[in-house]
């Protein structure tokens, strides 16, 4: 095997272990926050929160996605490592922040998923994507993925 094949070998091994502990994780200490099942209660909250959400969310995919093709050569690789490394930050804070606020409140229970976990979820992956810009084409995207658990 040559080097390329080899580095698109680890890449997909290690997000795949990356997302497999991810989704078991998940599984086992992931809920929908209650005020996504009581519509008449949250209406208002959600009508507020939505917009808000909806914006940095468009603001992490799109607009960091195309920031990254200033550079010809790693144009197209940016825009879809920007999808990867944004969508591995999401779902690593909704599980490190749950277990965070566990550890400090010191009562063990499940971490609530709502609108308001998504935003800041996208909040950390934007601080992950502005490193990622000032290393695009100097790392490799096996490092881009570790710097983004580290990180």
């Amino acid at each position: 095997q040559d080097g390329a094949s080899r580095d698109k070998l680890l890449i997909c091994k290690l997000f795949g272990l990356i997302e497999l502990c991810i989704f078991l994780a998940s599984i086992l200490c992931v809920e929908y926050a209650a005020e996504t099942f009581d519509s008449a209660a949250s209406g208002a909250r959600m009508r507020g929160l939505y917009p808000a959400f909806q914006d940095v969310h468009v603001m992490i995919f799109v607009g960091f996605g195309f920031l990254m093709t200033f550079l010809r050569k790693y144009g197209f690789s940016a825009v879809g490592l920007n999808l990867l490394l944004a969508s591995l930050c999401i779902q690593m804070y909704i599980l490190f922040a749950g277990f965070w606020d566990c550890v400090f409140s010191g009562v063990w229970e499940r971490v609530p998923v709502g609108l308001e976990t998504l935003t800041l979820g996208d909040f950390a992956s934007a601080a992950i994507l502005i490193s990622f810009g000032a290393l695009l084409g100097k790392t490799s995207p096996a490092q881009m993925i570790l710097l983004a658990v580290a990180e």
